[in-house]
């Protein structure tokens, strides 16, 4: 014997996320617009409304079907009018509510304390580079050749990004931004710590880390980071195109800014004796910090400002522009010469801006939202 409708509509609605549900009803009640258009309402890109319906179909087992859009609807209506009052977007199915509420009400006081206790781990870290920064003014000695062990903050910061997101993904069934692309972001951190422990390993054996196989890690580390966040975010080719003008025009010149500016310390001309490596890292890690910086500003204009996913992205953004600038400060200082009091050397400001980036990234990272239905 079947179930009867009402029992049936109601299991198969139960079984939407409160996303789903939200996206779900927004196609019921404006039949006229397309999924485009319904993104934008939800605040969401095209590609992110589209994979909340996919999983509307494969749950309501219509994926095959070609009227898939209207029979999915037609449930929604069915359900609203089998349960007055109609259905609170912002509820929870009942069915989750068991594993969902504790989970999160635990996860975020867990999440709380790793938070503080990261925070504490890379402030340990930041006081003798400060000590060094305010109390000795020589470039070389202990603290300068083991200055890097800074890289320990991205690295403890890669793995609990990537705990905390696979820890919700056993919960969930599903990661708000994918397992692998949040892999990606922490593969980044790890690849650039790793970056660090090179350079510390060649100033200890008195050779000069830059440019050096410590390089790699680097540019595997920034790359990453920006792959993770494009995926993670759904951004698109046509989330830059609407904004192309001013993207352009802002990229234009802060990279004509940065080349004159190294031209300029080297004479207008490559006659740096580490060329034309160096003037290459020099002009690629502030690009493609920039990059990434855009990316984030792409995801900072869609996002609720106060809400918890608009804390995480501010962050994030903070993190990278401190990044940019920790980079552009790292071309510059390398550049000039030796005798030069601004000069870089192991320990110094520029390495604490870096240290800082990390720290405000992967803290970022952590408070992103982890559940499909937190926003």
């Amino acid at each position: 014997m079947e179930p009867p409708l009402e029992v049936e509509t109601n299991r198969q609605i139960a079984k939407l996320t409160k996303r789903e549900l939200e996206a779900l009803k927004l196609a019921a009640e404006n039949p006229e617009l397309d999924n485009d258009a319904l993104a934008e309402v939800m605040s969401v890109t095209g590609q992110t409304y589209d994979n909340y319906m996919s999983r509307v179909y494969a749950k309501f087992g219509i994926s095959q079907d070609k009227r898939k859009r209207f029979v999915a609807t037609r449930l929604y209506e069915q359900h609203a009018q089998l349960n007055q009052p109609q259905i609170v977007v912002d509820q929870t199915p009942s069915e989750q509510i068991e594993l969902v509420e504790p989970f999160n009400d635990l996860h975020g006081r867990f999440i709380d304390r790793i938070r503080t206790l990261y925070a504490g781990f890379a402030i340990c870290l930041f006081v003798p580079i400060l000590l060094q920064l305010l109390l000795w003014s020589e470039r070389e000695g202990f603290l300068q050749d083991y200055s890097n062990i800074y890289a320990l903050v991205p690295a403890v910061g890669g793995v609990l990004v990537y705990q905390r997101f696979r820890h919700a993904h056993v919960h969930f069934g599903v990661t708000r931004y994918g397992l692998a692309n949040v892999a990606l972001v922490s593969a980044g951190l790890l690849f650039w710590a790793a970056g660090g422990f090179i350079w510390v390993g060649l100033t200890v054996l008195g050779r000069d880390p830059f440019p050096s196989l410590a390089d790699i890690g680097y540019t595997l580390g920034i790359l990453l980071i920006g792959w993770g966040i494009k995926r993670m975010f759904a951004l698109s080719f046509r989330d830059f195109i609407k904004r192309l003008p001013v993207l352009a025009v802002t990229a234009a010149l802060a990279f004509a800014g940065l080349v004159a500016t190294l031209l300029a310390l080297r004479g207008w001309g490559l006659n740096h004796e580490k060329d034309p490596w160096k003037m290459f890292f020099d002009v690629f890690y502030p690009t493609a910090d920039l990059g990434v910086l855009t990316m984030l500003s792409l995801v900072l204009s869609r996002v609720d400002y106060h809400s918890k996913l608009g804390q995480g992205v501010r962050y994030l953004f903070s993190g990278m522009a401190i990044y940019l600038l920790a980079d552009t400060a790292f071309s510059v200082t390398t550049t000039l010469p030796e005798e030069s009091c601004w000069h870089f050397y192991n320990g110094n400001l520029v390495d604490f801006l870096f240290m800082s980036a990390f720290c405000v990234l992967s803290l970022g990272m952590l408070r992103l939202p982890v559940a499909p239905e937190e926003s």
